[in-house]
């Protein structure tokens, strides 16, 4: 016995979704690219309150608010935009650095032309909507707390 749904003759099979990574939800585009916006404002701007309430709390958590502030200040200054290109759903993620891994229950992959020092390369970054429909970042601010005076 064979499990399926009969096509009638004339009439086209409902489309099946092509294989590749998944789609973004609705809005979910435009969300991200509403954080390009502030994300490239705060850096135009030289505002590294809005860049710090822009990063993720588990980077927060990991590095410190001092270590994060003290970083931040010493990149907005240098002139940095993003540019938005495409994005897919990834699922739970790791945010690994210095040998400290923050999970993330759920991230986009996110491809952006990145300008700094007017150099443009092309990047893959993650960002996360935390539940609060802000989008949050992840970035390096040195060392962890937990590996300090090791």
């Amino acid at each position: 016995q064979v499990d399926g749904t009969r096509i009638e003759e004339g009439v086209e099979p409902p489309p099946t979704e092509a294989a590749g990574p998944p789609r973004l939800a609705p809005g979910v585009a435009e969300t991200i690219q509403s954080f390009v916006d502030v994300f490239n404002a705060a850096f135009q701007d030289g505002n590294v309150d809005h860049l710090y309430q822009l990063l993720h709390p588990g980077v927060i958590e990991l590095y410190g608010e001092d270590a994060c502030l003290t970083y931040l200040s010493t990149i907005v200054e240098t002139p940095t935009t993003l540019e938005y290109l495409d994005a897919s759903r990834v699922g739970a993620w790791n945010f690994e650095r210095d040998g400290a891994v923050v999970p993330v229950d759920f991230a986009y992959a996110v491809q952006a032309n990145f300008t700094a020092n007017n150099q443009t390369a092309q990047q893959e970054l993650h960002l996360t909507l935390p539940g609060d429909e802000s989008v949050r970042w992840f970035t390096d601010c040195g060392d962890p707390i937990s590996m300090e005076g090791k």
